[in-house]
């Protein structure tokens, strides 16, 4: 290699081992700084290991909390039980967010208070519903109850008893207490017009056969369920003497047959928990099966056991599983007319599932409301199951034999004639459909467990013998409502007072907007560090209190008053070690951990790499060094010489 190519390899070898060396220096740059990108992260997360939040703890056992905000205590609820538990700043003012502010100016309740009067508290009302702080079905029911001027004042608390847990005897003796009221009937108006009593469900009516009087006619809501419609004559016959010359239906109420031919025939919802109540159909073939519609029904029927409403919101069960009445007087089933068996049956059903609606507490919760369709729901599949009795020789004894052996059972029964078809009876005992509903009802409450554990072994199957019933159990305890339709309803009687109070708060303390307090970790720290405090009512006295979240063996101040009261272990607001932002910090951690590992691996590669090219460059130069060296040694001895 010449004098100028070696000088023009060196050149090149020179510079491209620089630029390795630089790469090199950066890479070690990059390392370093991926150490100190390790180091923070790592400070972070050993920091977040002492992470804190507020929650609030209704009972004050910690057995359930929620993370505390301003929506879940500043809205009336289950959780904070219906009582206002307000954030207050120093001098008393109730800080309010953005619609709360918006409805107390709308309402024209003055920064720094004023009067309290029924007109503005109606405006406060009307202005949260404006402006999205409450519902209108809240706001329905506290107008329906009115303005409470003391309360959290000192006034008395509205008495929201309206359930009672009763055993089975009680039960009884207070359903024949309403059913036997006028308020159980039918209501005539004037000019056709027609309303159910509030009670009517407790009594299922079948009307005179046939009856051209409005008194005997059939009513029953309209499709819409919007107002009660006269659906003219009923034309199902319940007979009092056997009859196997036709098809015959029979109402038999402890083994007495019970006509419809001159006058209605009834029972009470009491009278299935007392009586034997059975219906039966005679005059079937051999191969009639009792179970084919309710199969259909059923089967097209989805499910509504998870449903969130009672009835998952429809007016009663014959709207649920989509029957509809015409006006012709029949039942209509996907467009098939049901026969009079099917009918009756179902008329009885959905009057003994919204009678107990009616009667029963169930309350608010899914868990309530599950639990009642799921005992409609099995309740509708025992109808889809039948037992044969065999068959007898003598034509009378066929229906007999059918009446007695439905006691046994609470599904379908039939027994068949070997002498005449006519006979051949089929049967359903509605008493043991009545005790199987408010057994499942119990076990759905229970957890949907059918011998959910020793203290409630209920259970239901096919067979009465082999079925233990939750009204054999004396002990038992069933949670009873105890208004009819035209109550006001515990949730109206809290939700009254809810506002009442703080509509009364912001009169008499005064109020600001604080356009932070939206914002959990804010009022956290507000609350902590004593920007904020709580306002929230004694029950003890009525009047509400300004405290500190962590109030324990303090005295406060009632500003309203000026008295003091004393608190001893409050127990609401609880600083506990924040769980969620620690697995949070923790998955952070972990992927920046594994991020930057990956990176200082690849980096690791590069500079390896960038060695050994260095390494090779080194040996070039050394060696191109080398030959231009001996180049300029030979031509200087060469001019030299």
């Amino acid at each position: 290699m010449g004098l100028a190519a070696s000088q023009a390899r060196f050149l090149a070898i020179t510079s491209r081992k620089a630029s390795c060396e630089f790469q090199s220096m950066q890479i070690a740059q990059q390392k370093l700084s991926l150490t100190r990108e390790l180091e923070q992260a790592t400070e972070d997360y050993n920091s977040s290991l002492d992470a804190t939040k507020l929650v609030y703890d209704p009972s004050g056992e910690g057995n359930t909390t929620f993370d505390f905000s301003y929506d879940l205590v500043m809205n009336p609820s289950e959780v904070n039980n219906y009582t206002p538990f307000m954030m207050s700043r120093s001098d008393g003012r109730i800080a309010l967010n953005g619609k709360m502010a918006q409805a107390a100016k709308l309402a024209g309740i003055p920064q720094e208070g004023g009067e309290p009067s029924k007109d503005s508290f109606n405006k406060f009302i009307e202005a949260m519903v404006a402006t999205g702080g409450m519902t209108e079905t809240a706001a329905i029911g506290v107008r329906k109850t009115g303005y409470q001027r003391y309360a959290g004042l000192g006034g008395e608390l509205l008495d929201k008893t309206q359930t009672m847990d009763m055993n089975l005897s009680n039960l009884i003796n207070y359903i024949d207490l309403r059913a036997g009221a006028a308020s159980a009937g039918v209501l005539d108006k004037g000019n056709n017009k027609y309303e159910f009593g509030e009670d009517y469900e407790l009594n299922t009516t079948f009307p005179k056969y046939n009856s051209n009087k409005a008194n005997d006619h059939f009513y029953a809501w309209n499709k819409d369920h919007t107002e009660v419609t006269d659906y003219g004559k009923y034309n199902i016959e319940l007979s009092e003497s056997l009859n196997f010359n036709k098809e015959s239906n029979y109402l038999s109420i402890n083994g007495t047959r019970v006509s419809n031919s001159n006058g209605s025939a009834s029972y009470t919802l009491s009278d299935l928990l007392t009586k034997d109540i059975t219906l039966a159909f005679t005059k079937k073939s051999k191969k009639d099966d009792p179970t084919t519609m309710w199969k259909k029904i059923l089967g097209n029927s989805s499910s509504f056991l998870n449903a969130s409403t009672i009835l998952d919101g429809k007016a009663d069960l014959i709207s649920l599983i989509g029957v509809e009445r015409n006006k012709d007087g029949n039942y209509y089933y996907n467009n098939q007319k049901l026969d009079s068996d099917d009918r009756l049956v179902l008329d009885a059903l959905n009057n003994m599932v919204t009678g107990f609606a009616k009667v029963l507490n169930v309350g608010d919760s899914d868990a309530d409301a599950q639990a009642f369709n799921y005992a409609i729901q099995e309740t509708l599949a025992l109808l889809t199951r039948s037992k044969d009795l065999g068959s007898t020789t003598f034509v009378t004894d066929t229906y007999k034999a059918c009446i007695d052996g439905s006691k046994d059972y609470n599904c379908w029964v039939y027994k068949n004639s070997n002498k005449s078809n006519n006979a051949n009876t089929r049967a359903i005992s509605l008493t043991s459909l009545a005790e199987s509903f408010l057994t499942l009802y119990a076990n759905g409450k229970n957890g949907f467990e059918p011998n959910g554990n020793n203290s409630t072994p209920y259970y239901i199957t096919d067979s009465a013998k082999d079925s233990f019933y939750v009204t054999d159990d004396q002990g038992y305890l069933f949670s009873v409502d105890l208004t009819g339709d035209n109550k006001q309803t515990t949730a109206d009687l809290y939700n009254t007072e809810y506002y009442s109070i703080l509509f009364n708060s912001l009169c008499n303390n005064g109020w600001y907007e604080n356009s932070y307090i939206d914002d959990e970790k804010y009022l956290q720290n507000a609350l902590q560090n004593g920007q904020l405090f709580i306002t929230s009512l004694n029950e003890n006295d009525g009047y509400c209190y300004q405290h500190r979240y962590n109030s324990s063996t303090t005295t406060d101040v009632n500003l309203a008053s000026g008295r003091t009261w004393h608190f001893n272990d409050y127990g609401y607001l609880t600083v506990v070690t924040d769980e969620d932002a620690i697995t949070q910090a923790e998955q952070k951690y972990t992927q920046l951990k594994n991020k930057i590992n990956y990176k200082e691996e690849e980096l690791e590669l590069d500079m390896k790499q960038l060695d050994l090219e260095i390494s090779s460059l080194q040996t070039e130069y050394d060696s191109v060094k080398g030959m231009i060296s001996k180049n300029l040694e030979k031509t200087f001895s060469l001019f030299q010489s």
